[in-house]
């Protein structure tokens, strides 16, 4: 897991993503569904968003579904705890059948805090 993704607790996740067969041809994604968790070593999730399940808050756009092309819409990252995760992402087809991308890394990180300057 080469990979690692660098984010802010709070900014918005808008990530464009594509599936393509090994032959690096688009796998058309009607009627699939698509899960993308991110967990941490302790099996502690950051978050799991199905496009079978999309709230307002985060959803899967499959915007062009002929060539692979769908968006994971996270708008409020305010309440994820900082630390490294894996992220995974599970296509399942209309007969059941599953198959998992290559793991990569997302590491959540605080943004900058104000601080307020003491004189002695």
């Amino acid at each position: 897991m080469a990979d690692t993704i660098i984010h802010k607790i709070g900014d918005s996740i808008s990530w464009s993503l594509n599936y393509k067969q090994s032959n690096n041809s688009p796998v058309d994604l009607t009627n699939y569904t698509i899960n993308i968790n991110a967990i941490n070593r302790s099996n502690v999730e950051a978050f799991n968003v199905s496009s079978d399940s999309p709230t307002s808050n985060q959803y899967i756009d499959i915007s062009d579904v002929a060539n692979g092309n769908f968006k994971l819409i996270i708008k409020d990252t305010i309440l994820f705890r900082r630390g490294d995760y894996y992220v995974d992402i599970e296509y399942t087809d209309l007969v059941g059948y599953k198959k998992f991308s290559k793991s990569f890394n997302l590491r959540l990180v605080e943004r900058l805090k104000r601080w307020k300057q003491t004189f002695f």
